[in-house]
């Protein structure tokens, strides 16, 4: 009796001690960029941002300003923080590159236009969710770029269920990101808590129940 005692309450023990955090990568469902004209092409992914100083991009207001999209449904537990891992591009001068929390509903973020200024005003503004200088690179530079994200954004993604946004401003006289594609890095690289598992709090309930049976086995008739 005393080892089943022992053997349960060791398992209860371990079932219930504090989760461990984990990594978990969420990988991209969308992103572009906005001009300052409000122009967003639905067919690009590329994640330009700053100012472009290409004749084409100065055709159509070449200030960009780019945005993310992940999902968030598979998510279980909850963050304890994270980064936002973007593979850079061509940077002619360097800055600062911020990410922010996006008003513009996902839907429509997505779906691009013209003039549609508002939303380029979104994707720079609001709840800052982190910033990191950006050096510049050459054309085969390829560096990672990572944004720690802050207890904001740590915050939106636990309130989140489904599709998230970012939005990204990159303060230079010059762009960031230039020539990135559906193959280029962006990712959410998250810690998280882990709840325990249904097996695992059945498993620790059995135990628990296992060590009370076998105490009330021991007492007294009298004491019960």
């Amino acid at each position: 009796m005393k080892k089943l005692i022992a053997a349960a309450s060791v398992m209860a023990s371990v079932l219930w001690s504090p989760a461990q955090a984990a990594p978990t990568t969420l990988t991209w469902v969308d992103s572009g960029a906005y001009t300052a004209a409000g122009f967003a092409n639905p067919a690009s992914t590329n994640y330009l941002a700053g100012n472009c100083v290409d004749p084409w991009c100065q055709t159509i207001q070449g200030d960009f300003r780019n945005f993310f999209v992940f999902d968030t449904a598979p998510l279980v537990g909850t963050v304890t923080s994270g980064i936002l891992r973007l593979r850079n591009g061509f940077v002619p001068v360097g800055g600062v590159y911020s990410i922010f929390d996006v008003t513009t509903p996902i839907t429509a973020l997505r779906e691009g236009g013209t003039g549609l200024t508002g939303v380029y005003d979104d994707l720079g503004s609001g709840v800052l969710y982190g910033s990191t200088p950006v050096e510049s690179s050459d054309v085969t530079g390829r560096a990672f770029v990572d944004v720690v994200l802050n207890a904001a954004a740590i915050a939106a993604i636990n309130a989140s269920n489904g599709l998230f946004a970012l939005g990204g401003n990159f303060d230079s006289t010059m762009f960031a990101f230039g020539g990135t594609n559906t193959d280029e890095r962006r990712q959410l690289i998250l810690e998280i808590n882990d709840v325990p598992e249904p097996s695992s709090v059945a498993l620790c309930a059995l135990g628990v129940g296992l060590v009370a049976a076998a105490r009330r086995r021991k007492l007294p008739t009298a004491a019960r």
